[in-house]
């Protein structure tokens, strides 16, 4: 029996890899509780060396705008002010569900938005959906639904095709680049918001990567359309990923349900990518083996896809296709799977999943700001109709390794690869220079 324990213990350490990160874990599926608003400096400190996420809640958005200082309700009151500042002939980057358009085809039931305690997910990642680039003023469009309010009086029992194409497009507003782009940038021009103050209080240990705005619709059951979470049967979710900076999201509209899973679970999440090591922060490392093969055959699937959207509907014909690479961060692993129990399923794809140490769950409402540590695995779920969010993306000067400092500061390179560029988007990867503009940190 005595020497029993130490070769379990042995088994069990032998079968997880070691990682640099020591930081922060979760442990089974936990509620992460949101604090009072406004966040104080030292506890927004706190979480981020300890790489501890954090919900705030400030109770509503007006209680947020007052707060921030930031004038972001008139861009959810009032859509036609989204589409006067940012101007209807902006090309913006959007991401295009067409999974769930196909799958509405085939079944050719009732309209999705009056199909009663079924829940229908529209997932956005890289192979769930496209990247593509459209006019604001088109976005805005179906963001209003403009296109398909003349369909409701043809009543629900039988559609046209052309019909059942239209109802089930999902479209997301994505990141623009580096730094910040239309249409935040726009929008800060105007001085509606601003840098955040938790980063404008890091001072010189801020290294300032970019700000997005992001934007979708989930249309609301129009029989359950109350304050129940559970009521609203249509949601766009976030395939699972990390990102490899600090993160703080601001919900302005809508509601979300996040999973967050730690980074030191990373090889247990089915990843795109090999992880070699976690760092200290939390930033995922992976190994120099990029699958070509994979590449291409993403990019052939994509090539397939682009030949049979040029015949979609309305919002389809203004698209400019641009490649959307295969990126190692993402997850094959759907974690709202694993909210109800945590036993093994026979025959599961993904049976590592059973072994993560666990994961928070948490409800994001209007006036909330949750931050994410780098690193820390997240699938986000959309929900309640419009829903808007801003987030700012940045990493704290500490937690450069000796070469990324010499590098970056140094005058050193681009710090190496590993996102996609383009000739009007330049992704410019952790360890490389501070980016200029609008709210790089030369100008705090």
């Amino acid at each position: 029996m005595p020497l029993l324990l130490p070769l379990l213990i042995l088994l069990t350490l032998g079968s997880s890899q070691s990682f640099t990160y020591n930081s922060h874990r979760v442990y089974g599926i936990q509620r992460l509780q949101p604090i009072p608003a406004p966040i104080s400096f030292s506890i927004f400190q706190q979480n981020s060396d300890k790489r501890i996420p954090l919900l705030a809640r400030h109770g509503n958005l007006q209680s947020l705008d007052r707060q921030m200082k930031w004038r972001t309700q008139r861009w959810t009151q009032d859509d036609e002010y989204l589409k006067k500042v940012v101007g209807a002939a902006q090309r913006v980057n959007v991401e295009i569900n067409s999974k769930q358009r196909k799958e509405k085809k085939k079944k050719k039931k009732k309209k999705m938005d009056s199909v009663v305690g079924v829940q229908q997910i529209a997932t956005f990642g890289p192979t769930d959906s496209t990247l593509t680039t459209m006019s604001f003023g088109s976005f805005m469009d179906w963001y209003q639904e403009k296109n398909e309010r003349d369909n409701e009086e043809e009543g629900t029992e039988t559609e046209t095709e052309t019909e059942t194409e239209t109802e089930t497009v999902s479209i997301y507003l994505n990141m623009q680049g580096t730094s910040v782009h239309p249409p935040l940038e726009n929008l800060l021009n105007a001085g509606d918001i601003d840098v955040p103050l938790l980063m404008d209080e890091m001072g010189d240990s801020l290294i300032w990567q970019s700000a997005v705005l992001w934007m979708g619709r989930s249309p609301v059951n129009e029989v359950t359309n109350d304050d129940d979470v559970h009521a609203y049967n249509m949601r766009t979710r976030s395939k699972m990923h990390c990102d490899m900076y600090d993160n703080l999201i601001y919900l302005l509209s809508g509601r979300k349900k996040i999973i967050l899973i730690g980074p030191n679970d990373a090889d247990k999440l089915y990843l795109f990518g090999q992880v070699k090591d976690v760092g200290a922060d939390g930033e995922i490392i992976f190994t120099n083996d990029n699958d070509e093969k994979e590449e291409e055959k993403e990019e052939k699937k994509e090539e397939k896809e682009e030949k049979k959207e040029s015949k979609q509907t309305i919002y389809y014909k203004e698209y400019v296709k641009y490649s959307q690479s295969h990126h190692p961060y993402f997850s094959h692993v759907d974690p709202f799977q694993y909210l109800s129990t945590k036993e093994k399923k026979k025959n599961d794809e993904y049976p590592l999943m059973h072994e993560i140490d666990g994961m928070y769950v948490l409800d994001m409402i209007p006036g909330d700001v949750l931050f994410i540590p780098t690193g820390w695995f997240h699938s986000i779920e959309s929900f309640g109709g419009k829903h808007m969010a801003v987030n700012f993306w940045f990493n704290d000067k500490k937690w450069l390794k000796k070469e990324e400092k010499e590098e970056m500061f140094g005058g050193g390179g681009d710090g190496g690869g590993g996102h996609q560029e383009d000739e009007e988007l330049v992704i410019i990867d952790r360890g490389s220079k501070r980016p200029k503009g609008r709210l790089s940190t030369e100008d705090l």
